[in-house]
């Protein structure tokens, strides 16, 4: 735990989500999960990462392909311009540059 100090350990990131839980009415509006207020990430930007879950997941193992490459801190937010299917259970957990990880999370778009 030396960068967090000997007596103390690195805090576990609290991940922190908002966003639809609903498919917009206008076409063309793209899904979005805002994870950017997440804490406890430290000094160094933390890494995402987000799938879905195949087993309540329309088209799972396509998203999953595609979410897979915005692995990493850039991935704070979430956005698909398109997105097939009806309904989808997110899961993300982010990690700190130390290997902190946060507990899993879930986000249903339906």
């Amino acid at each position: 735990d030396f960068p967090c100090g000997w007596s103390v350990r690195c805090a576990q990131p609290s991940l922190k989500l908002a966003g639809m839980t609903s498919l917009a009415a206008c076409p063309g509006e793209p899904l979005r999960i805002d994870g950017s207020e997440t804490e406890n990430g430290g000094v160094k930007p933390l890494s995402y990462q987000w799938r879905v879950d195949p087993s309540v997941s329309d088209f799972a193992a396509e998203l999953n392909a595609a979410l897979r490459e915005l692995d990493g801190p850039d991935a704070r937010v979430l956005e698909l311009p398109t997105v097939r299917g009806n309904r989808w259970t997110f899961q993300v957990k982010v990690t700190t540059f130390l290997g902190r990880s946060s507990e899993l999370r879930r986000w249903t778009v339906v």
